[in-house]
């Protein structure tokens, strides 16, 4: 757990509810720990001074835990001291993109979007690439544990790649020119957006094709 001024967060189990303790009296509103276990209690009334001591205790189906090991508040600049990164979950086709965003809570309390200057990272290259910027592209199904770091902190999220999807359809002959009862053959073709992937289309057959 980290405190500062008028923050403090830490991680606890999924979902658990957070009470914040300074110097043994609870301070501030509970806080909802994240699915990851990141929990961040903000807005702190009186903010946290040098020498507080604090800590915190998590409740789980009704059963609060033992206070967590002591953080004695120190004076110095705001930095941030927790990341969340959104969406937590996301799920795109091989070839196109998915952008994260990442929201950095600083020691002042305040939630602030840390996008630009965080440092986006994927877990598996061969599935897909994370930009500079935390936009992700899908290369190969599969998983990937996108993260964002700032300031020693960080945060994650997972994205799933499927096989490629269809984002466009061409048909050809574009405008084909036909005399009256000639028959013209046409065709359909698929592009999944991934450069050099392509699908033919094929028409589905019923009992009304007669087998053709």
């Amino acid at each position: 757990m980290t405190a500062d001024t008028a923050a403090a967060t830490g991680t606890a189990t999924g979902g658990a509810s957070v009470q914040v303790f300074v110097n043994g009296v609870a301070r501030g509103a509970a806080a909802l720990a994240s699915a990851e276990g990141v929990w961040a209690a903000t807005g702190l009334a009186p903010a946290l001074v040098a020498g507080d001591v604090v800590t915190a205790r998590q409740i789980v189906n009704g059963v609060q835990s033992a206070p967590s090991a002591r953080v004695i508040v120190i004076e110095g600049a705001v930095r941030t001291i927790a990341v969340s990164v959104t969406p937590f979950t996301a799920t795109v086709p091989r070839g196109l993109t998915r952008q994260f965003t990442a929201i950095g809570v600083s020691s002042d309390g305040l939630p602030r979007d840390v996008t630009a200057t965080a440092t986006w990272s994927g877990s598996n290259v061969p599935v897909a690439y994370v930009s500079p910027s935390g936009l992700a592209t899908g290369l190969n199904p599969g998983t990937v544990t996108v993260t964002a770091r700032r300031e020693g902190v960080s945060g994650a999220a997972s994205l799933t790649v499927t096989g490629a999807g269809v984002v466009s359809l061409a048909v050809s002959p574009a405008a084909p020119l036909l005399f009256v009862n000639q028959a013209q053959q046409m065709a359909v073709t698929g592009d999944s957006g991934f450069p050099g992937s392509s699908v033919r289309i094929r028409r589905r057959r019923g009992p009304r094709d007669g087998g053709r």
